[in-house]
């Protein structure tokens, strides 16, 4: 009985933090906040999800590879395994904020040069005068999967994301799938 009475007041203080909370509103600070925000998206892309996959994709214009016979998620799958990312910082003054963030995956430079070099050798050789158009696309098709394949993981530009408290929640005033897109193509 006597233990019950003397932890009494801390179970008192435990309920008061708990309800203090709730009252007042325990939010994460602005950089815990907008941390978790990015790393929300930013996870999508690295566990390869398909809704943000699919957003990606048409940003970047890769639908149009389903003439070449290629299937534009199973690309940017390809292209997006190995990715990886860094919140470098977050920096917060009056009501907004600024997130700087360095993804890493393949590097589409590099991608973009062997997919050139591996085009003017298919020109060059005598198969293309065999060929009818539907073989044409199928073979440059070809290319573009195969030269994905050994492209080795770089960090891109770093870039910033821009956030605006609105109400209560830190939301970003960018096209953060654009920056994305961007940031890897630039790579």
């Amino acid at each position: 009985m006597a233990l019950r009475n003397a932890l009494r007041p801390f179970a008192m203080l435990a309920l008061a933090a708990a309800l203090g909370c709730g009252l007042i509103g325990c939010a994460p600070a602005p950089e815990e906040a907008i941390r978790a925000s990015l790393s929300e998206k930013l996870d999508d892309i690295k566990g390869l999800d398909e809704g943000f996959l699919r957003e990606l994709q048409a940003d970047m214009d890769i639908d149009r590879f389903g003439e070449y016979g290629i299937d534009g998620l199973e690309f940017m799958k390809a292209y997006l395994e190995g990715f990886d990312y860094s919140i470098d910082s977050v920096e917060v003054a009056d009501g907004t904020a600024t997130a700087t963030v360095t993804l890493t995956c393949k590097s589409f430079s590099q991608y973009r040069e062997r997919l050139a070099a591996a085009a003017q050798e298919l020109i060059a050789g005598d198969a293309l005068s065999t060929m009818g158009n539907d073989e044409i696309n199928a073979a440059y098709g070809k290319l573009i999967t195969e030269r994905l394949q050994g492209i080795e993981s770089a960090p891109t530009q770093s870039f910033a994301v821009t956030y605006e408290l609105d109400g209560d929640a830190w939301e970003p005033t960018t096209a953060l799938e654009h920056q994305i897109s961007s940031a890897i193509l630039t790579n």
